[in-house]
């Protein structure tokens, strides 16, 4: 078979076991690793994957190979000819790499899940393939369903996020770190940081309704309406529906800053991921309660400036952003 460019050349080990196969058979599974190297990197497998799975295909014709050189452990000397009577192995070696190669092929077709990223410093807006959109707060990671469509809309939420979601019979489920939020066409926020201090999903609606339950109680459920926020509690129980601070969850698509009573770690957190920088600071500083509202413009050191004046705390610049401390 005539060599494709840039494509490496089958491993010896590799090689010895297809030449126990017909043409035909070698020629189809030739075309196999020829696909595993130039397969377009939107159906191919991770760099990491395919590694491994090469790394795998490799070390097992290996392993047959040196297992039809090397003696066998039984001691009986029936045995010892049998294994070593030519073309024994044949069929497991030959098994075994067409599985392997099979193996390496069906990588390739596995669907994945489609992964989005807003990165340290961005936002990024999203028009799904069923019309909703969303908005992916900075720091956040959207993962849909391989099979997200109409016949189930799935997808997996690392970070926060606002959903404008298109009406369809097919529930919009929105599933975090220790919930899952359910809809069938509405508006509404979900902040879910496992890494947050005093961490929690919480969930804010504009408009419509939505169903939000915790992966720990699941029938510990609560329905939530316009104007409503909910979160779960460390015992994985929603709490009651609060009508006031659906706008202070809504503030980050504006660009302001919105907390109220929380800790001051979670604001150093928003602007770690806002301004991509570092804010160190001792836990126990990190978990004091503050409340602070600010509307753009502003910039990192207005608003550890007025952070620290009204806790009377210190800040200052380090090699990769700024430290909180007590003076």
């Amino acid at each position: 078979m005539k060599r494709e460019r840039n494509i490496p050349p089958l491993p010896e080990a590799v090689a010895a076991r297809l030449e126990e196969l017909s043409e035909a058979e070698r020629a189809s599974l030739r075309e196999t690793w020829v696909l595993c190297e130039t397969a377009r990197p939107e159906v191919a497998p991770d760099p990491a994957r395919k590694a491994a799975a090469r790394a795998s295909l490799l070390a097992e014709a290996e392993r047959t190979t040196a297992a039809r050189r090397l003696p066998s452990w039984r001691p009986f000397a029936s045995r010892l000819r049998l294994l070593h009577r030519p073309g024994f192995l044949r069929p497991v070696a030959v098994a075994a790499s067409v599985m392997l190669l099979v193996a390496v092929a069906f990588l390739l077709r596995e669907p994945r899940p489609t992964i989005y990223q807003a990165p340290y410093g961005e936002r990024l807006a999203l028009q799904l393939p069923d019309g909703s959109s969303v908005e992916l707060n900075s720091g956040s990671t959207l993962r849909l369903a391989p099979d997200f469509g109409p016949a189930g809309r799935h997808v997996v939420l690392e970070g926060e996020a606002f959903f404008d979601v298109t009406s369809h019979k097919a529930a919009f489920v929105v599933e975090t770190f220790d919930a899952v939020t359910e809809v069938l066409g509405t508006r509404f926020n979900v902040r879910a940081r496992p890494t947050d201090p005093m961490a929690a999903t919480r969930v804010a609606v504009e408009e419509g309704r939505v169903r939000l339950a915790s992966k720990k109680v699941p029938s510990a459920a609560r329905v939530l309406t316009a104007g409503e926020t909910a979160s779960l509690t460390p015992e994985g129980v929603p709490t009651a529906p609060d009508t006031g601070s659906v706008a202070h969850m809504l503030a980050w698509r504006s660009g302001a800053l919105a907390f109220q009573n929380q800790p001051l770690g979670l604001i150093f957190d928003e602007l770690e991921r806002r301004f991509d920088l570092d804010i160190a600071a001792a836990e126990e500083l990190r978990l004091r309660p503050q409340s602070y509202f600010k509307h753009p413009p502003f910039d990192v050191e207005t608003v550890l400036a007025e952070l620290t004046q009204m806790t009377d705390l210190r800040y200052r610049p380090t090699a990769n952003g700024y430290e909180v401390y007590r003076p």
